[in-house]
């Protein structure tokens, strides 16, 4: 009869900011919600790279970044793209993010985003621009499995002292999550997923995400699902464990290479 918290809060540390509040720790990244029916009286956060809602993050490349200023000052926040601007030094980032910021009001969250093969380049980014989080793109052109990227994340996030400073760490991957991945993402440290959405309505798949978490957490016997750890994880074989880290099911334990990581 426990109350179920899957609710997530991404909040700032250094900020009167109320936050952003998600209903499952998953944004959904789209083009705009502006053009679309599924999206009307919904009150569900996303990414978008145009024609942002009050309640939306607007994503900022090298191609929107001219049109981006006229939709600052109605939006939840920013990501920035470092990606896009791979020629620019940290002095001319912060420029640009001086400019954006100067057009948002002072609750706004800025983000950074960058993928796993710098990750610690763009978390040094994040602590040096005292920015409020980072956003790691976990897709890879070279076909590294994911699962080797959750504890990079958890060691740059460690060694650059993102959780002590409150900064938010988010994974970005290029498919539709479902409520295990949710789970893994978030036992691994991370605030949230970043994902598309790949068919349906944006409600029935929310809701559909909803109640698969909700069992999870019963099974797993947590009723915020801020409380589960990787402690929580197994690895189902013994490449995945060598890979991640994780304690291998069966062993119960991390491999004895990761052992002394711990």
């Amino acid at each position: 009869h426990s109350q179920l918290d899957h609710l997530t809060l991404l909040v700032p540390s250094e900020a009167d900011s109320e936050g952003l509040l998600l209903q499952i720790p998953w944004l959904i990244s789209c083009e705009t919600t502006a053009e679309s029916e599924d999206w009307d009286g919904l009150d569900v956060p996303a990414i978008v790279r145009r024609q942002p809602r009050e309640t939306d993050l607007i994503r900022v490349g090298e191609a929107e970044f001219s049109d981006s200023i006229d939709y600052m000052g109605n939006c939840a926040g920013l990501v920035f793209d470092i990606t896009e601007f791979p020629g620019l030094n940290d002095a001319e980032i912060e420029a640009l993010l001086v400019s954006l910021r100067s057009r948002m009001t002072d609750q706004s969250i800025i983000f950074l985003r960058g993928n796993i093969g710098r990750v610690e380049s763009l978390f040094r980014l994040v602590m040096d621009l005292q920015l409020d989080g980072a956003i790691v793109d976990c897709t890879s052109p070279s076909g590294t499995r994911l699962a080797s990227t959750l504890p990079k994340i958890g060691l740059s996030s460690k060694a650059m002292g993102m959780n002590e400073s409150g900064k938010i760490v988010i994974l970005e991957i290029d498919f539709e999550p479902d409520a295990m991945d949710l789970l893994i993402a978030v036992a691994s440290g991370c605030s949230a997923v970043v994902a598309p959405i790949s068919g349906g309505t944006i409600s029935s798949k929310i809701g559909e995400v909803t109640n698969e978490l909700r069992w999870w957490m019963k099974d797993i016997g947590i009723s915020r699902i801020e409380r589960i750890g990787r402690r929580n994880l197994r690895a189902n074989d013994y490449d995945t464990a060598a890979i991640s880290g994780l304690r291998l099911i069966g062993y119960d334990r991390p491999l004895k290479m990761w052992l002394e990581m711990r």
